[in-house]
């Protein structure tokens, strides 16, 4: 053979030696394929077990965001159109600013509209604003258009409210429904008086207003009232406040920006979630909004001339969108007559904002802001419904209490609300008012005004008065009762004679000796808080009631050496002033309290420790301690740890240095951190743990203080060394491949014994390839063997996915060849079979029946032609067909 011929096949890969040292192997295991199913069911139940104590030691998290929080409002719009309506409103801005009140009601509002006539009643079902804003407003121009009725002065109000009762009873659960009666101050109506309605003569239509109440619908009127006759505004005010219902007083005439305002404000405070900004006179050129509104919308409102253009509402993104409207509404743009106006629901809505306007000055700007939390006031409690005014006393400290709840009512995290923002303010916090779980409150030294504000976030332009706000009628009334409660204290101890360090005061709390008539007062708890912490944080004491109304507890103060406490009382004040109800919150503080306690220091240990010990490296036991001190001097203390009891082969736990000394401030609480390091652990037997438990132990004080252990579990710290077993189910990945590992090895050394029974199994079959040199062999018979000097190589083997014993080599256009199982017609060429000589096996070679010509060498091994006998066909012979030499790497294994 030649030289050139031996050094390619070097270079080839076997791979049939491969497949047989692969499946040799295989072979091998599978014979105790038993034995590993067995221990990996072992191991499954193992894993198993492990599982669920696992569970106790994975830590999981949450972060709360801020959500969708609307509250949808439906609305109808009940418009007067008769007779005298013309010279209250003779330039009709009653329908400019319903337009404008459509306009501005957010997506998701309905708005719905019904005519004051005498017959019959047009009306316009409950619309959505966002998708028929323009249908509305249509309606709303064909009352208009229509002109005031003149020929019939004659109004019925009751059939129009029972109509809008109607559309609104088909309103969907959850919508705050209300009906806004747009009418002159007198409100006078030819309806018959129902029977058993007692309203005055000629506004039998109030009694409609009750049955509406009933629905929980609210009623609201807009009364356009002459200078000078106020009073018959009042009396019409008296009378539907009376019936469940409030009125807002229209001057004659009253200028569209007025009345717009008068809209705006309706919106507002409808709205739990929408706050307003006023800016008179002037438009600001820069606002800036902030992170502690949570803004979900805003829309900028101009107000003034028609030829007043919004021409610039530029965002945060520095985008500007004015005059821009989209489909799905969260940009969107409207002009009327004496007002321009820009909403932006999406994007960034926290930065700088600038604003511009062409065509004329805005009389006016009004920026509506709609926030992520919807803010209620709870106390004081309005008289009526929730527009109606709140009534508090004139003389004494003004209690807020509130909630700002998404809408899961899920308290509004961050948010920052002020009372009163232009002052004298009071912020809102968690704890000003702790009379309620998941509340807001804040504390004015007075009522003041009649009207509360109620601040969102920061100033828009710096100023004080420009914030989002949202109004609330607070009405401050001497006649109510300023009575209150009595807070009794113990009078304090001295530094010459403490409390004791355990010993507690006795607080009581004593109702009023009598209240007026109809007045109820109710204790709502007892509070103490630290003078000297920066916030108010006022913590519960536990109560007991006892005879006549009183309340009875007691408080363990943690700090002394003349540390000051509060005592405060909470209570609730109900009764009812001139047909008008009250409730407002009053809290009783008692005398200051100078704290001395008796030397002591509290300890108290939390252990936080590993369930188990590693084997290969140290773990860390840590200890939270919370150190107490009523000792008014800095005094170090000594900590040490050892192992409880005496467990054998325990690994060793050390504290840096061995012990940790530390200085805790005096008279506060000092929190520290300890961790200590423990050895190494040896295995456990096969399939038992051990169990080692450590203790922290605190060193004695100087005299004169004394040493007070809390929580004796919480100074010991119990740890696993793991056995076998129980680390495999700790590391999953590696138990599995260990258990692998092992039970091959076990079927490795187990091999002499399993390979005579499973030899009877195996079968024979061919694998390997040919090489092939084209076109290599001189086609002179007479030189069989030699060859010429260019050479193309192509190896072609057997698929190693198919197993047989018989293979048939074919060539496709005199330069293709490959194996195939079949002998396909005019293609197989060479037939390679495997015969068996006793127990070992060999590689023949056959010319198959469409070899051509058969007369002629035209196949040759070893010089020799190849016919339809077959002959034994060694590895690395040379087989010869035409021109091309064909190198046999062929060989047999069994599998």
């Amino acid at each position: 053979m030649p030289y050139r011929t031996k050094h390619r096949r070097r270079l080839s890969v076997d791979i049939s030696t491969l497949s047989l040292a692969f499946l040799h192997i295989s072979v091998s295991a599978s014979c105790y394929a038993g034995v590993f199913l067995l221990v990996l069911l072992a191991l499954t139940g193992t894993l198993w077990l492990q599982s669920k104590p696992a569970q106790a030691h994975t830590a999981s998290s949450s972060h709360r965001q801020a959500t969708d929080s609307a509250s949808y409002a439906d609305t109808v719009l009940v418009m007067d159109n008769i007779y005298r309506i013309g010279d209250h409103d003779p330039q009709g801005y009653r329908f400019d600013s319903a337009r404008l009140y459509v306009d501005l009601a957010p997506p998701g509002d309905q708005i719905g509209l019904v005519e004051i006539a005498s017959s019959p009643l047009p009306s316009l079902p409950l619309e959505e604003v966002s998708s028929h804003r323009e249908n509305i407003k249509n309606a709303i121009g064909r009352i208009q258009q229509s002109g005031v009725e003149t020929h019939n002065k004659t109004a019925m109000f009751t059939p129009a409210l029972q109509k809008a009762g109607a559309i609104l009873g088909k309103s969907p659960p959850g919508h705050r429904k209300d009906v806004v009666i747009i009418t002159d101050s007198l409100a006078l109506s030819g309806d018959p008086q129902p029977a058993g309605c007692n309203a005055p003569v000629e506004q039998y239509w109030l009694c409609e207003v009750n049955a509406l109440e009933h629905q929980h619908i609210a009623v609201r009127l807009f009364g356009f009232t002459p200078p000078g006759s106020e009073s018959e505004f009042a009396s019409t005010e008296a009378h539907l406040r009376a019936h469940g219902g409030s009125a807002t007083m229209l001057v004659d005439n009253t200028n569209f920006p007025d009345l717009a305002k008068v809209y705006t404000d309706m919106l507002v405070s409808i709205h739990p979630d929408m706050f307003l900004a006023t800016f008179n006179n002037s438009l600001p050129r820069v606002i800036t909004t902030t992170n502690d509104e949570y803004l979900r919308r805003l829309t900028v409102l101009v107000l003034g001339s028609g030829q007043m253009t919004l021409t610039t509402v530029q965002t945060p993104d520095r985008k500007n969108v004015a005059r821009q409207s989209l489909s799905n509404g969260t940009l969107y743009s409207s002009q009327g007559r004496g007002y321009a106006l820009e909403t932006v629901g999406s994007g960034n809505l926290t930065g700088q904002w600038h604003l511009e306007t062409t065509g004329a000055t805005p009389t006016q700007t009004l920026i509506l802001a709609q926030s992520q939390g919807s803010f209620i006031l709870l106390n004081p409690a309005p008289s009526g419904d929730d527009l109606s005014p709140r009534y508090v006393p004139a003389a004494q400290p003004l209690l807020l209490l509130a909630t700002m709840n998404t809408s899961d009512n899920t308290p509004l995290e961050g948010v920052k609300l002020t009372a009163n923002p232009a002052g004298p303010s009071a912020p809102f916090t968690a704890n000003a008012v702790p009379v309620q779980v998941g509340t807001l409150g804040a504390i004015l030294d007075t009522p003041g005004q009649s009207t509360l504000l109620i601040g969102l976030g920061e100033a828009l332009t710096g100023g004080k008065t420009d914030y989002f706000t949202k109004p609330f009628t607070v009405i401050p009334q001497t006649e109510l009762p300023n009575q209150n409660m009595t807070v009794n204290v113990q009078p304090s101890f001295t530094a010459d004679h403490p409390l004791a360090a355990s010993a507690s005061i006795p607080i009581g709390v004593m109702m009023p000796p009598s209240l007026p008539a109809g007045v109820k007062m109710k204790p709502l708890g007892l509070f103490v808080r630290d003078v000297t912490a920066p916030t108010i944080n006022w913590t519960p004491i536990q109560t007991q009631a006892a005879d006549n109304g009183r309340l009875l507890g007691s408080y363990h103060p943690q700090r002394g050496c003349g540390i000051h406490y509060v005592f405060a009382a909470f209570g609730e004040i109900t009764g009812t002033l001139n047909n008008n109800k009250y409730d407002y919150l009053t809290y009783a503080p008692g005398k200051d309290y100078t704290s001395y306690i008796q030397s002591s220091t509290s300890v108290q240990a939390t252990s936080i420790a590993p369930a188990y010990l590693e084997w290969w490296s140290g773990s860390t036991v840590k200890w939270n301690v919370t150190i107490q001190s009523t000792a008014c001097t800095q005094q170090p203390l000594t900590f040490t740890t050892q192992v409880a009891g005496h467990a054998t082969g325990a690994p060793t736990i050390n504290l840096p240095g061995g012990m940790l000394t530390t200085t805790f401030a005096n008279n506060t609480a000092t929190n520290i951190a300890l961790k200590a390091n423990v050895n190494a652990c040896a295995p456990a037997p096969f399939w038992s743990d051990s169990r080692f438990t450590y203790q922290l132990i605190p060193s004695k004080l100087a005299a004169g203080n004394t040493l007070i252990q809390v929580n004796p579990t919480g100074w010991q710290a119990t740890v696993i060394c793991p056995s076998i077993f129980t680390n495999t189910g700790r590391y999953l990945l590696g138990g599995i491949l260990c258990w692998f590992l092992l039970s091959v090895l076990l079927a490795r050394l187990l091999q002499t014994a399993c390979l005579p029974f499973t030899a009877q199994f195996r079968k024979p079959r061919l694998t390997g390839k040919v090489i092939v040199d084209m076109q290599a062999a001189d086609p002179n018979p007479s030189l069989q063997e030699e060859l010429s000097t260019q050479l193309t190589a192509i190896p072609v083997a057997i698929p190693a996915t198919r197993f047989s014993e018989r293979w048939y080599l074919e060539r496709r256009n005199d330069s293709v060849y490959r194996f195939s199982t079949r002998e396909t017609p005019e293609l197989a060429l060479l037939e390679f079979s495997i015969a068996r000589i006793g127990k070992n096996y060999r590689v023949n070679v056959a010319a198959t029946r469409y070899a051509r010509d058969n007369t002629l060498p035209l196949f040759r091994v070893s010089g020799k032609a190849v016919e339809r006998t077959a002959v034994r066909c060694m590895k690395g012979e040379a087989i010869v067909i035409e021109n091309d030499i064909l190198y046999s790497e062929l060989d047999v294994v069994v599998w």
